[in-house]
This record gives C-alpha cells, sequence and structure tokens, in this order.
C-alpha cells in the first residue's frame, strides 16, 4: 500500500512555492488546504443586493483553524477543520458586542477628534484606492515570479509597476499623512473611542445589502473578479510528485475536510446536493503526474478594516460571553505555538484552480470506486481537487463532474482548493491602563483555560515527536556502535591471520 500521508506532504510541498510563493510563515502567513477542493461558478457577477453576491460573499467568510499539517506524526490529529460560524459574524459581534473605556476628554481634543474624522472621511476612499493598487501590483510581481518558468520581461514590467504603485500610493494616496493622522485619532480616541467606533459601525452597516433569495449578507468583492476570470494571467503548473520525493514542506499549512474520521487521498460524499461530509479512502498511486492552472484571488471586505483586531481600547462586553478571537499564539519561537479562538486566521486569498489534469497508475478497485459514485452523482475528490460535485448560482445547485478514463483524470470546471490569510495576534487584547467600565471583560488566567486545554494536547504530541526523534538517534547511535565493535573485531582477526 502506498504512504498516503507522504504523498500528499509532497504534493503540498511541490506546490506551495509556486501557489503560496513560498512559506511565508515568518510574516505570520498560514495556508489552509481544501480536502478536496470547492467547485465555483465562472457566472457570478458581483452586482449590488444579489444572490451571485450573497453566493460570493458565503463562500469568503469560512473560518479555518490554525493547526500546522506538518508538526505532528498523528496525521488525524493534525487535519484542520473550519470553525463554526463566519468572519462577517465574528467582526459584526466586535462591533455589536463592544465594552469601551471612557473618560471625560476636554473640548479642545473632542474638536480635534472631530477635524481629524472629517479629513478621514474626506481622503479614505481615495487612501483605499491606491493601497489596493499597491498590494495588487506586489501581488502580481510575487505571482509570475514564483511561476515555475518566470517571464524576465514581465517582471521588469511588474516591477517598474510596483514601484510605480508604491510612489501613487504615497503621493495621490496620502498614504504618510492618511496614516499619521490615523494614529492621532487612534491615540486621542483611547480614553473614549466611541465617535470612532460608530464610524466603523457605519462603515460595516454601509456594506449590508439584501440578496433576493439569499437573505442578507455583507458584500464582499474578489480581485480579480469572476467576470473577468477568462482573460485573467492565470499561471500552469506541472510536476509529477512521487511518494519518494523529499520535500521541504512549510510549517505553516493544513488541510481540511472531515480527516478526523479516517485518512486517504480518495474522498467521497454527498450529491449533487452540495453535502461537505466526505470520508477518506486510501489511494494505490505512489507517484502523480499532475497539470492545471492557477490563480491567486484577493478577498476585499470593504466593510472590515483589519487593524481592529489590534486596536488595545475594546474587549468584550461581560453580557456577551469571554471568548478570544484569537490568543494570539507564539509565532517566534520554533516548534512555533499555534494562535486559538474563534477567528485565528483572517482569511485574505482564495487560489483557484481550473483544467486540472492528474495522471496516475490507479489500481482497479480505484477506478471501480470511482465510477459507482459518479453514477450515484456522488461528490468525488483526490488529495485538494474535486473531481466531481456542485457548485452554486442563482438559479440553484448545479453538478459538474471530470473525465476519467482509468489514468487521467480532467477536470476543467474553476474550484478553490487553498485559503490563506494572517494568523491574528491576541484578540482582544484591552489596555488595563484605560478607563474601563463594569461592562468590560478584561482576561484574568481562568479565561486561558480552553487555549491551555488544546495547548496541553499540543504539547504532548510535540513531546510524542521529540521522544521519535530520540529513539532514532539512539537507534542510529546503537547501530554505529555495534558496526565498529564488528570492525574492530574483523581487524583484529586480520591481524592474528597476518
Amino acid at each position: 500500500m502506498a504512504d498516503n500521508k507522504k504523498m500528499i506532504l509532497n504534493l503540498f510541498a511541490g506546490m506551495q512555492d509556486a501557489l503560496f510563493l513560498g512559506d511565508r510563515f515568518a510574516n505570520g502567513e498560514f495556508v489552509s488546504f481544501l480536502q478536496p477542493g470547492q467547485f465555483i461558478s465562472a457566472n457570478l457577477k458581483e452586482a449590488s443586493n444579489s444572490d451571485d453576491m450573497a453566493i460570493q460573499s458565503d463562500i469568503c467568510k469560512i473560518l479555518v483553524d490554525s493547526s500546522y499539517v506538518n508538526k505532528y506524526n498523528d496525521i488525524n490529529y493534525s487535519g484542520s477543520q473550519e470553525l463554526p460560524g463566519s468572519i462577517d459574524q465574528v467582526y459584526e459581534d466586535i462591533m455589536l458586542h463592544d465594552a469601551l473605556p471612557y473618560s471625560e476628554l476636554s473640548p479642545a481634543t473632542l474638536a480635534e477628534i472631530a477635524s481629524l474624522q472629517t479629513w478621514l472621511t474626506g481622503n479614505q476612499a481615495n487612501y483605499d484606492l491606491y493601497r489596493d493598487r499597491n498590494f495588487d501590483a506586489i501581488e502580481a510581481y510575487d505571482f509570475e515570479a514564483h511561476k515555475q518558468n518566470p517571464d524576465g520581461a514581465k517582471l521588469q514590467r511588474l516591477a517598474q509597476k510596483k514601484t510605480e504603485a508604491a510612489h501613487n500610493w504615497e503621493t495621490l494616496g496620502l498614504k504618510g499623512l492618511y496614516e499619521r493622522k490615523t494614529a492621532r485619532l487612534i491615540y486621542l480616541t483611547s480614553d473614549d473611542p466611541t465617535s470612532f467606533w460608530q464610524t466603523l459601525r457605519d462603515r460595516l452597516a454601509a456594506q449590508k445589502q439584501q440578496a433576493p433569495l439569499r437573505g442578507e449578507y455583507y458584500q464582499t468583492f474578489l480581485v480579480p473578479s469572476i467576470a473577468s476570470w477568462a482573460d485573467a494571467g492565470w499561471a500552469s503548473f506541472q510536476q509529477t510528485i512521487s511518494e519518494q520525493d523529499t520535500y521541504e514542506y512549510s510549517k505553516s499549512t493544513s488541510w481540511s475536510g472531515g480527516l478526523s474520521v479516517g485518512w486517504g487521498l480518495w474522498s467521497f460524499g454527498g450529491g449533487a446536493s452540495g453535502s461537505t461530509q466526505f470520508h477518506q479512502q486510501q489511494s494505490n498511486v505512489s507517484s502523480v503526474s499532475l497539470k492545471f492552472d492557477y490563480l491567486r484571488v484577493r478577498i476585499d471586505r470593504r466593510w472590515l478594516v483589519e487593524d481592529v483586531f489590534g486596536y488595545k481600547f475594546w474587549t468584550w462586553n461581560k453580557n456577551f460571553g469571554k471568548t478570544f478571537v484569537s490568543d494570539g499564539g507564539n509565532l517566534s519561537i520554533n516548534p512555533p505555538v499555534r494562535p486559538i479562538g474563534r477567528m485565528p486566521v483572517d482569511v485574505r486569498y482564495l487560489i483557484v484552480v481550473r483544467n486540472v489534469e492528474l495522471s496516475a497508475a490507479f489500481s482497479h478497485d480505484e477506478v471501480t470506486q470511482y465510477n459507482s459514485q459518479i453514477s450515484a452523482s456522488a461528490s468525488v475528490g483526490w488529495g485538494p481537487f474535486s473531481a466531481s460535485g456542485s457548485y452554486q448560482e442563482s438559479t440553484g445547485s448545479k453538478y459538474t463532474k471530470g473525465t476519467f478514463d482509468g489514468v487521467t483524470l480532467k477536470v476543467p470546471q474553476p474550484q478553490i482548493i487553498a485559503r490563506t490569510g494572517l494568523m491574528l495576534g491576541r484578540t482582544p487584547d484591552p489596555d488595563p491602563t484605560l478607563s474601563w467600565q463594569d461592562d468590560a471583560w478584561i482576561p484574568s488566567k481562568p479565561d486561558f483555560a480552553k487555549a491551555k486545554e488544546l495547548r496541553s494536547k499540543d504539547y504532548n504530541h510535540t513531546l510524542l515527536q521529540e521522544r521519535q526523534i530520540e529513539a532514532k538517534a539512539e537507534a542510529l547511535r546503537i547501530t554505529d556502535l555495534v558496526y565498529a565493535q564488528k570492525l574492530r573485531a574483523l581487524e583484529a582477526e586480520a591481524r592474528k591471520s597476518e
């Protein structure tokens, strides 16, 4: 039987440089592979108050856990699950169930705050525009630079565009001035952030929309938009992944998809209804040839101010609950301590692939099982790729499937195979020196108990890994010692016969 664990680790490692721009764990970036991928319609339009936009919002609001795929030998434990709730629900809770400090501000301070808010409101759209263009220029350059075969001339042009975008953000977007005024506003409002907090609530409310069939949602955009994917700069990936490969894979990667039940490269479940409950089955494949197009898509949530997660002048209202959005972990040590909470990862990108071609020496039983599931209109996947399943459109659910001749699986439909984002620091993390009221939750030792329980499990797995490494080192030492003893005995015997 092939080693499915090693195959998937080598598969992820082989794709990480191209798809995820290398291992950026030092910057707190995190990758979560799906198991299997999630199909997405190429017909979704970004129209206001539409079911299409509601579907897009649903796709982008998934919460992912922060467990590391390669930290433990126990694959079932390392498998990441999607967390309950959603990104928009967590952020909405922060806006509506907060507790803020209060200390009376002087008339002069209030006037200065009002002046700053007026200036920032008038310049926010301009700042956001050039900031996003700068991010997109950086993303385009990095995307080309990490391709399997980067275009030197294109890289040179993209480097120039990156320089120009940074310059435009500073000059036309007033980056330095905007950020300094924002910093001054934060400082002045820390003792009484009520009015500032209201501007954040207003920003959130302004992005709430109503879909005809799907109800309320917060509009969420994709860059590039789905409507432009046909002409977007898709990159191509082509590589053979073997069980014998010795890739170094990222220490900030997880996978999701219900692996606690069992482990295997094949996944089967649901039907055309779109069920996400899968069971895994072993694959006999020890080598696979992969070919697909891929696109790194940025999620644009105009209602979410990411700095909120780092502000120290808010905490939960005691009546709401005592749970961390993220307890922060400790990413500066090795092995890193992962953040734990309702939303330890702020998901910012989707990795979308299309035209997947997967070739391998599949066994007769695997081919039979695949054909049986397809005939029942079930969802089928192999590793992070979906072979069949459903996706949503405004008119309802649609079922799609690839073609499979027993050797090569071909799936043209776009699908999301991973989400990436930033691991959050401790949130909330209220400054104890501020003038908090009786309704404020200030975390104390007992509030860390739940995280401590999970950390204990992390510790036990780390300890097991440590002891296994020690046992292997001891075995090698004994082997070397026995070899040396036998070698000396043979040399002594040879001298006697001389």
